[in-house]
């Protein structure tokens, strides 16, 4: 939609409805993916190198020319179409029969190949997971839309996997009921580093609301500029992150510290070692503020999300005023 119409579309909407309206317009799937390990194994606590190397082994067999589009190693720092949550591996070790979860998420032009995508998890099967290829069995693939999950596959019960209707951003920005409270209580729970750098200096404890909602607007501008054929939205996503940021607010119950994993060797992948920020925080929020963290939760925020980093869990409640 050219930005002249979407100009006219948010006129005839109140103001905190115009980033759903914006988000309608953009497709968006989130899965996620539980499985149970044939062996045991070994990997760094935060898996997203051991996954996205899996993750493209198993696409390259597929489609090989998707998997170059979608997951080339070329020009790592512009973000993907493509991007994951690794599980978590508790002490670095994960044993034969134990079950973990990974997230994967298309944004854009990128949801059109879905069909393919999941062909490809399922063929990862057989290729396996890190450095001795170990084998597992996918149990479940679920869809996440409007705060709820469609079964797409559950080995014994759905065993012929599912092909779900398109769903976009505007489907992460819901709430299950309506309200007319001007305010909310937002928990933020940081699942994987959050590695921000602004001024090129590094952000070390959890930050203003502002700052917060600076990331997530300019990871929303990135992936439309690279992942979507014509970006209209800039001057609208900037526009509303100034009216959702006129009046700073710090964060509350900051739980907050850095954290870094190391290689384990110099000849180990770079994409092993991360940094950034890992605990709970919250803030005070409007209802339009809400929305923008539950896109950033959505669209995850700052460095190396390609690998998986920036993932955000967001609970909340009314705030009594």
């Amino acid at each position: 939609m050219a930005l002249q119409a979407w100009n006219e579309v948010t006129k005839e909407h109140p103001l905190h409805n115009a980033l759903e309206q914006l988000c309608g317009q953009i497709p968006f799937t989130h899965l996620s993916v539980t499985l149970t390990l044939h062996d045991t194994l070994t990997s760094y606590p935060f898996s997203g190198s051991l996954l996205h190397g899996a993750l493209t082994n198993a696409l390259n067999c597929t489609d090989p020319s998707l998997c170059q589009q979608l997951l080339s190693e070329q020009n790592q720092s512009h973000p993907r179409a493509y991007f994951f949550v690794a599980p978590f591996i508790a002490g670095g070790m994960a044993h034969k029969d134990q079950q973990l979860r990974f997230e994967l998420k298309l944004f854009g032009d990128a949801c059109a190949h879905l069909n393919t995508i999941l062909q490809s998890v399922f063929v990862m099967q057989k290729l396996g997971l890190g450095k001795n290829s170990t084998t597992f069995s996918i149990g479940e693939v679920l869809l996440h839309s409007q705060g709820r999950t469609l079964t797409l596959f559950k080995r014994g019960e759905q065993d012929e996997l599912l092909f779900a209707q398109q769903t976009t951003l505007a489907d992460h920005l819901y709430r299950p009921y309506p309200v007319t409270a001007s305010r909310w209580r937002a928990f933020i729970q940081l699942t994987t580093p959050v590695s921000l750098v602004r001024n090129q200096r590094p952000i070390h404890a959890a930050p203003p609301l502002s700052t917060w909602l600076f990331f997530i607007a300019n990871r929303l501008n990135w992936l439309c500029d690279h992942c979507l054929p014509e970006n209209a939205f800039p001057a609208t996503i900037n526009t509303l992150l100034a009216d959702s940021t006129a009046q700073d607010v710090p964060p509350d119950n900051d739980q907050t510290k850095p954290f870094t994993q190391r290689r384990q060797s110099a000849t180990n992948d770079r994409n092993h070692a991360l940094k950034g920020l890992l605990g709970t925080f919250s803030y005070p929020v409007d209802e339009q503020q809400l929305s923008w963290l539950q896109l950033g939760s959505a669209l995850q925020i700052g460095k190396k999300t390609n690998y998986g980093q920036g993932a955000y869990q967001l609970d909340y409640g009314l705030l009594r005023v």
